[in-house]
């Protein structure tokens, strides 16, 4: 799959319901959405579940942001990818930054298996009935 952009975006959004824990309360959830376009036009996304704080683990929405802007993302520009199943071998030598990591490779899955679901139409549309 040809990249041809990727995009972070940091989000807010207010929950209807608190979200309590042993930790607190929380009313907003920060998140990073992360949409991945290749050059045929076809996008995926994947969202970052890191919490504001490090409070479940060691991971924020804050270093999610760092280790996608600083690192991930330009290991993937660096070395394309031809199959999801190349990232995590690719990301590898990163340790843990699980969440930073999850959200790129589900937006790149999403988007490769929309290419691959318009090619499987097309090409069953066009074998049909001969």
């Amino acid at each position: 799959m040809d990249i041809y952009s990727i995009t972070l975006r940091a989000m807010l959004m207010r929950m209807k319901a608190p979200f309590t824990t042993s930790f607190g309360t929380e009313w907003d959830k920060h998140f990073i959405l992360v949409e991945v376009r290749d050059k045929e036009g076809f996008n995926g996304w994947g969202e970052s579940v890191a919490m504001k704080e490090p409070l479940y683990n060691e991971e924020t929405v804050g270093t999610n942001w760092l280790m996608l802007k600083e690192m991930l993302i330009p290991l993937l520009w660096k070395n394309p990818i031809k199959h999801p199943g190349e990232i995590t071998p690719l990301f590898r030598p990163i340790r843990r930054n699980n969440m930073a990591k999850s959200a790129l490779e589900g937006a790149f899955g999403t988007s490769m298996l929309k290419g691959i679901i318009r090619a499987s139409a097309v090409y069953w549309a066009g074998t049909e009935g001969k």
